[in-house]
């Protein structure tokens, strides 16, 4: 059956925590950085799509449809006013753009990256 990744579960507890002890600011931010993975890793996937033909197998056809899902002009602006909010509610908290709020910014953003670098299984890998 189904066995929860490591990997997942650091993931999920790591967005329990900035739920539960970050402030408002690091919860946008991660919130943002996830997005932005999220539009740019579906954008560069559709960008590989082959032209869609009537021969498509069931995956190819999945694919195609989360590419759509996942790349819409609606969510774009979603991923846009989030980027706006994090960085207006950072300079407001840190008395504008301060290189110490930069990099906190930075940290929460490294860390959301190494997540979801860790999320998705290698190519082998045992699932």
């Amino acid at each position: 059956g189904w066995k929860e990744r490591k990997a997942t579960r650091d993931y999920t507890a790591e967005m329990a925590r900035v739920a539960s002890v970050g402030s408002l600011e690091e919860g946008l931010v991660f919130l943002w950085a996830m997005e932005q993975i999220y539009l740019d890793a579906w954008k560069y996937a559709k960008s590989l799509l082959p032209p869609q033909s009537d021969s498509e197998d069931d995956t190819a056809n999945a694919i195609r449809q989360l590419t759509n899902n996942w790349t819409t002009p609606e969510f774009e602006v979603f991923v846009k006013k989030v980027e706006v909010l994090a960085n207006r509610h950072f300079a407001r908290r840190h008395h504008g753009h301060s290189h110490s709020a930069i990099r906190a910014m930075e940290s929460i953003w490294a860390r959301v990256v190494e997540l979801e670098e860790m999320f998705w299984p290698e190519d082998g890998e045992d699932t």
